[in-house]
């Protein structure tokens, strides 16, 4: 069962060098005043010990609301600390309310006003931490190792111990759990050896939700009880509502209904409290599925309904993803099989306004499984085709974000060398103004220091000059380094294309047919059919089949072509048995369209030529004639003489033509496809592939079309008469 646990209880501490004092008052809320009407740096730094204490306690909303405030008066006053401590208060805050853009935005903010090593790493820190919550692991695992060598070089640093047990968070995200854990139990180590116990406490909860997912649920609930003693005792309640909904969670894996009902209430009464709404339907939908768990379905219902009914209120998509999923798994146990279906279609409407692509394929799932309950065969079959399409979708898309993340990393570090340079720049400009400042003032001092001050320019002029001839070679060199660079660029450019090519074809065109195979062997294996069903699916198999291996045979051509080059093996041989050899392949795709053959071509109709390219080229030129020919239409195949020594080959079909935006992309490297008259699909490389192969001959190939009446392809390829002659001669 799907629960909140993912998202919400795997909590990121922002870690500070030095926390300011909490507020005496612990009842202090938004309707605290201050004198807004004093203007200056004590108001903030009230401002800034009420918002720290309100996010302690988990009053997320009214430490924003102060927050805000602060930064205008810091602003406005000029407070540069100030603005820099309340902009990592506020990404803190964002932080905690899974906020991540938010929480980037300030944390970038606070880098910019960082007048110190102290402040930089605060900030970097809380990058870090939007970065790794945002799912951009890679960067925020390196801004993270940047504060630790800066934390390095400073005896009893506590930002160690926060970084290490933010790495340790970020490596858990990645999946990596047994470094994620080295980092947690190094920092656990050294806030011991500091008698922190906030650290103490929160790090002990990271280590419970740790194991209770490795299902170590000893040491999960020894860490556990740890830190939910230890946030009681020093009122840590922002720690204190994820340790009883983390507790929840592990007496719920383990079977103890009663102590995990308790402690989600606990949960549930501190979240009411605070004003979290959020926070209170999350814990509602926990309890609801403990509920269907326990098989106490009337309290699963209105735990859940309360929790659905709550996010649809204030537009909560994502309570109200959850409540819709869960709602459906109660009706779906209840054997509701059409409610639990119109509660999954919600779920997953609401699922695609998600980053992620996870939620909707939990969704996908959970309709494809009501479906099959309910006997619906047609659409469980749709639903697990689109499980499988969407799966291979998040795989490219995974990917697609590791690299981004690598890009925006080297951009960051470019970003750097940057700023680095231009401080360089100015530091170069102050000591040129120091030098004008040093002459004009020597400069007064009459003929004698002139002339003393003439021969230090003359000299400092020769080292400038031998200083530029060293810069005009250096530049010289950085050129041609650049050159060499860009050539091996451009290659290995060109190489990623042909192997994106390659994956993209193979996962996008060749894969898909593969997942309808086996949604089709599925059915065939698990259930059982009619004759004329059975017919229906061995026909249609044939039929991808026939298919999936023409596109492979098109696929290893354009890449041994891509890689290898192409190799042309003449010899003499008759063309009619060439295309009828071909026309063989075709003959269930033609009668399954009603598409007839029409072999027109001279008596003698010998050729020299490589006839395994010859046939591939046929091959391609028939396979899209069927592809986008009428039902019930012909095909003309055939070939007259262009001369005495040369035949001109054709294929001529009545279909939908070639529309005119497409026409210039025939026989380019832009591969692109379009859907056959009946849905049929291909790779997008057959034609590409016979422009390669006849030219490769030393012929031509063209086309004539025309939108609504169909196509015919053209090439020209030599008579055996004609390389006799070449030979000869």
């Amino acid at each position: 069962m799907t629960s909140f646990k993912s998202i919400s209880c795997f909590f990121t501490l922002l870690f500070f060098a030095a926390l300011p004092a909490v507020a005496q008052n612990q009842q202090q809320g938004p309707d605290v005043t201050f004198d807004m009407g004093n203007e200056n740096r004590a108001t903030v730094d009230s401002i800034k010990v009420l918002v720290d204490d309100l996010i302690r306690r988990n009053q997320l909303n009214n430490a924003h609301h102060w927050a805000t405030r602060g930064l205008k008066l810091a602003d406005k006053i000029d407070y540069a600390e100030g603005e820099f401590e309340l902009s990592i208060l506020n990404a803190h805050q964002f932080l905690n309310r899974s906020m991540t853009d938010s929480t980037i935005f300030y944390s970038e903010r606070a880098l910019d006003l960082s007048a110190n090593e102290d402040q930089q790493k605060k900030a970097m820190n809380s990058l870090a931490n939007g970065y790794s919550r945002s799912g951009q692991s890679i960067i925020a695992i390196d801004l993270y190792e940047k504060v630790l060598a800066l934390s390095d070089s400073v005896e009893n640093d506590m930002y160690r111990v926060g970084v290490l047990s933010n790495l340790a968070n970020t490596h858990a995200r990645q999946g990596n759990i047994d470094t994620s854990l080295r980092y947690y139990f190094e920092a656990l180590e050294k806030s011991e050896d500091a008698g922190n116990d906030e650290y103490i406490a929160i790090i002990s909860n990271n280590l419970g939700d740790k194991f209770t997912l490795q299902e170590n649920y000893e040491q999960a609930e020894y860490y556990l009880d740890r830190s939910r003693e230890i946030s009681e005792r020093i009122d840590l309640r922002s720690n204190l509502v994820r340790v009883n909904l983390n507790l929840g969670i592990l007496y719920q894996a383990t079977g103890r209904f009663e102590e995990a009902e308790n402690s989600f209430q606990q949960a549930l009464k501190m979240q009411q409290e605070a004003g979290s709404l959020p926070g209170e339907i999350q814990v509602r939908y926990n309890i609801g599925t403990m509920y269907i768990e326990k098989n106490e379905y009337t309290q699963a219902r209105t735990y859940l309904q309360e929790s659905l009914n709550k996010s649809r209120e204030i537009g909560f998509r994502m309570g109200a993803y959850y409540g819709s999923k869960g709602m459906g798994q109660l009706e779906h146990k209840l054997g509701n099989y059409t409610k639990a279906i119109e509660y999954f279609a919600e779920a997953a409407e609401l699922s695609k306004a998600f980053d992620s692509k996870e939620p909707q394929l939990d969704t996908y799932e959970e309709l494809y499984e009501a479906h099959k309950s309910a006997g619906n065969q047609d659409q469980a079959l749709n639903w697990l085709e689109k499980v499988n399409e969407l799966s291979e979708e998040i795989q490219s898309t995974e990917q697609d974000q590791l690299t981004a993340q690598y890009e925006t990393k080297f951009n960051l570090r470019q970003s750097e060398q940057e700023r680095e340079i231009a401080e360089l720049q100015q530091e170069q400009q102050r000591s040129q103004l120091e030098l004008q400042q040093w002459i004009i003032l020597f400069a007064f001092a009459g003929i004698t220091v002139l002339l003393i001050v003439g021969a230090v320019l003359i000299r400092s002029n020769q080292k400038r000059k031998r200083a530029n001839r060293l810069l005009v070679k250096s530049n010289r060199q950085l050129k041609q380094l650049n050159k060499t660079v860009e050539n091996q660029k451009d290659e290995l450019e060109r190489l990623n294309n042909i192997k994106t090519k390659l994956f993209a074809i193979i996962a996008h065109d060749l894969r898909g047919p593969l997942s309808s195979l086996q949604s089709m062997l599925y059915l065939l294996r698990e259930h059982e059919l009619s004759e004329d069903e059975t017919h229906k699916l061995i026909t249609s198999l044939e039929k991808n089949m026939l298919e999936n291996s023409s596109m492979m045979d098109n696929l290893l051509g354009w890449a041994k072509s891509q890689m290898n080059g192409i190799s042309v093996n003449k010899r003499p041989f008759d063309l009619k048995h060439a295309i009828e050899s071909v026309l063989e392949q075709f003959t269930l795709q033609a009668e399954s369209k009603g598409v007839e053959f029409i072999l027109e071509l001279p008596k003698n109709s010998t050729v020299c030529a490589d006839y395994d390219l010859l046939k591939l080229v046929l091959r391609n030129l028939i396979a899209n004639a069927i592809k986008f020919s009428y039902a019930n239409s012909r095909i003309h195949i055939g070939a007259d003489h262009a001369g005495d020594s040369t035949f001109r080959v054709y294929v001529k079909d009545h279909g939908i033509g070639i529309a005119k935006e497409n026409r210039s992309k025939i026989f380019t490297d832009d591969h692109f496809t379009s859907q056959g008259t009946n849905s049929e699909k291909g790779s997008g490389l057959g034609l590409n592939l016979c422009k390669e192969y006849i030219e490769n001959h030393g012929e031509s190939i063209w086309f004539e079309t025309e939108e609504g009446e169909g196509s015919t392809f053209y090439f020209t390829i030599a008579a055996e008469t004609r390389e006799k002659e070449l030979v000869s001669t």
